[in-house]
């Protein structure tokens, strides 16, 4: 079969930015608990391409040059690549059944959370078993909407590495626009950024006289990983990774329809009252969170 990442690098979707189990090496003292990294990233889902006997399709990569190697290679890396978007992962699966439709047959596109990925990861990494990396792959609309959002900031850049991550931030103050979830505020990072556009429009209409002092700004999702796991600023539990309207529309079509049913499983991703607040609790308020 084609080899799996040559048609990602085809469709402009292979990232740059490989996540291992090793995320950083610091002290435990310094970390958030493993729970409350996984609590922020348990919202979003991300698809993988599984075979007939349930494990995810993967490649052996020589990790100095990214180049495919035999898996029997001493010096390899185990990369399974997670798209953020179902139909990107959707695309790549048609392919490879065009390819070799025998084989081809065998696979399926299935929903991970985040959460689960990291805690795999984590695990692997633990039990030091053979290297093992995760190549998240973008939107690519969403890169080329980052990449634009940074030359518009004087950035001189040709590429972004990652998958992009969009924030309303205030110029003045080193401060991130909240909005109330429940009794709590949070700073929501969307993986769109029309989602990020449509929360600044309802502030400015709100804030009119604070409109020019807020901007989006563009992180990625990996730095924002290993904050998280290596940071203890409580800033950091107010962090909230909101999906794409796409993975949101996907979520509720996985949600059981009979009332009274059963709720995801804490591995499984959240619903969409889990994974976004409520309309009402998107209006966004003058108050923010210092980081």
């Amino acid at each position: 079969m084609k080899s799996f990442l040559r048609w990602s690098a085809t469709l402009g979707l292979l990232g740059t930015a490989l996540v291992s189990g090793a995320l950083a090496n610091v002290p435990e003292a310094l970390a958030l608990p493993e729970e409350q990294v996984v609590q922020r990233l348990r919202t979003v889902p991300v698809f993988m391409i599984a075979k007939a006997d349930g494990g995810v399709l993967s490649q052996c990569l020589d990790p100095t040059n990214g180049q495919q190697v035999n898996c029997d290679n001493e010096k390899k890396v185990l990369v399974t690549p997670a798209f953020i978007s179902q139909r990107d992962a959707q695309t790549v699966l048609q392919r490879l059944r065009a390819d070799n439709p025998n084989d081809g047959q065998n696979l399926q596109v299935i929903p991970r959370s985040l959460a689960e990925v990291y805690q795999q990861l984590e695990q692997a990494n633990r039990e030091k078993k053979d290297s093992v990396a995760v190549d998240f792959l973008p939107v690519q609309q969403q890169v080329e909407s980052a990449l634009a959002l940074l030359r518009q900031n004087g950035r001189q850049v040709q590429r972004f590495n990652g998958v992009p991550l969009f924030v309303a931030k205030f110029k003045s103050e080193n401060k991130y626009l909240t909005i109330p979830q429940g009794d709590d505020r949070v700073i929501p990072f969307f993986f769109d950024k029309e989602q990020a556009i449509a929360l600044l429009d309802r502030f400015k209409q709100s804030q009119p006289n604070m409109a020019s002092d807020v901007e989006i700004q563009v992180m990625d999702l990996e730095t924002v990983i290993q904050t998280l796991k290596t940071s203890n600023d409580p800033v950091l539990n107010k962090v909230l990774l909101v999906p794409s309207r796409e993975s949101l529309e996907f979520l509720r079509t996985l949600q059981p329809t009979q009332p009274g049913s059963q709720q995801p499983s804490r591995n499984q991703p959240a619903n969409q009252r889990q994974n976004q607040p409520q309309q009402r609790q998107n209006q966004p308020q003058q108050r923010q969170d210092r980081r």
